[in-house]
């Protein structure tokens, strides 16, 4: 015996997947890829933002990064942490900081009035206001308890032409210096090269112009290829993939071809690298 009338209990119960697409059959009905998406041939040719939010967070943190990188410049003391020590102990270029807790703010550089004992010649150094350019420039320099005058005769006798590298007068030329130093000379100024902190300032002040001009050249060519990428998109990947190919096709061939003529050693090594 049937019911006369069936009610809604008796249809077939949906599941939570067909009672979603129930909701959106219309709009699934009428996409269409070709007419809803901006791609084309695989590329986005018009091309928009996004994630403007995303853009706002990063303008923010770019901002903040610099706003406290300024801060810490106006507010800190950079000094600090590269100046020279003179034979007190005290900072040169900076006000009561060392030993004797002396003023040494207008006296930036590090003099070396002594240079006959090569190994010690950091227990003579002074601070002084500029370095001499010319070996007849008097010194104007802050005393130490080594060193209380430094124009008397026996430092004007070892007095020499330099310029300042990193705070630090360095001899112009070895050899304007007295012969018996010379070659102590010439050993320290090696010595300094080779370490590390030496050497790193020794090469950003020889290549300063060439770092520059680094930083402009790459400036530039990142606003070129990004000015080809929004024109030339396509080509360009063409072309990166093409490089790519000839790239990994000539390393296997090199390879290949110098396990085929070495005489020795191990040919399977080429060729298992070739075939990688």
């Amino acid at each position: 015996n049937q019911p006369l009338v069936q009610g809604d209990n008796d249809q077939p119960k949906q599941s939570s997947m067909d009672k979603k697409r129930s909701k959106h059959l219309a709009a699934i009905n009428e996409f269409s890829i070709k007419s809803k998406t901006p791609i084309e041939n695989g590329l986005v040719y018009e091309r928009r933002t996004t994630d403007f939010a995303f853009l706002i967070i990063f303008v923010l943190f770019m901002l903040s990064m610099v706003g406290m990188g300024g801060y810490g410049l106006k507010k800190g003391n950079i000094t600090k942490l590269l100046a020279p020590i003179d034979s007190d102990k005290n900072m040169c270029g900076v006000d009561h900081i060392g030993w004797s807790q002396k003023n040494n703010k207008d006296y930036p550089k590090l003099y070396l009035t002594n240079l006959k004992d090569i190994q010690n010649i950091f227990d003579y150094g002074v601070c002084v206001k500029s370095c001499p350019s010319d070996k007849s420039q008097p010194l104007e320099c802050a005393e130490t308890s080594k060193v209380q005058d430094c124009n008397t005769e026996s430092i004007q006798a070892q007095r020499f032409a330099s310029k300042s590298i990193g705070g630090y007068c360095i001899p112009t030329k070895v050899s304007d210096l007295p012969e018996g130093q010379q070659e102590d000379v010439s050993r320290f100024l090696d010595q300094l090269s080779q370490s590390k902190g030496g050497q790193i300032i020794y090469d950003i002040f020889e290549t300063g112009d060439s770092i520059l001009l680094g930083l402009l050249g790459a400036m530039v060519f990142s606003i070129m290829f990004m000015y080809a990428m929004s024109r030339f998109a396509l080509q360009i990947a063409y072309i990166s993939i093409l490089l790519i190919e000839i790239m990994f096709l000539g390393t296997g061939g090199s390879l290949i071809y110098l396990g085929l003529s070495s005489s020795e050693g191990d040919k399977e090594g080429y060729f298992i690298g070739g075939g990688v």
